[in-house]
Formats: structure tokens, C-alpha cells, sequence
């Protein structure tokens, strides 16, 4: 999240949300969820950018092994 909202994102607090901006991609950003795993939920206000968000959201992934997986990838390592 840092490589893409900056270090301030980490000062969201759970359950909390925060309007933001990702290259010109209107976003909300939550640390809300059900997954039991601490992170944070991205809710695209312009369906119309979603590609563009997954574009940006894998590269800034890549030096990290980002990929695409589901709530519970995690507990099946």
C-alpha cells in the first residue's frame, strides 16, 4: 500500500476509510474486512478506470510476488 498511497496510509485506522487518488483513479480506502488478515479494501468509484487500477495495483506488486489469489490463499501455503 505504501508503494501506492505513500507512507501516510499507514495511518489508517481500522475501520476507518479515506478518499483518495491513484493517478487520476478516484478510490476509497479501507481497513475493513472479513478475511481475519490484516489489510486493506480498495472500492473503485469509476468502473470505467477498474483496468487501469489492476494495471497499477500488479506493478507496484511485482517486486513483491504479488498475484492474483482469494481471501483464503494464505492459510492454503
Amino acid at each position: 500500500m505504501v508503494a501506492l498511497f505513500g507512507g501516510d496510509i499507514m495511518d489508517l485506522k481500522y475501520y476507518w476509510l479515506r478518499e483518495v487518488e491513484l493517478d487520476g483513479i478516484p478510490l476509497i480506502v479501507s481497513r475493513t474486512g472479513w478475511s481475519s488478515e490484516p489489510g486493506y479494501e480498495l472500492y473503485l468509484r469509476d468502473g470505467a478506470k477498474g483496468d487501469q487500477l489492476w494495471e497499477r495495483i500488479m506493478a507496484a506488486g511485482t517486486q513483491y510476488g504479488l498475484k492474483p489469489g482469494h481471501t483464503s490463499s494464505i492459510r492454503r501455503i
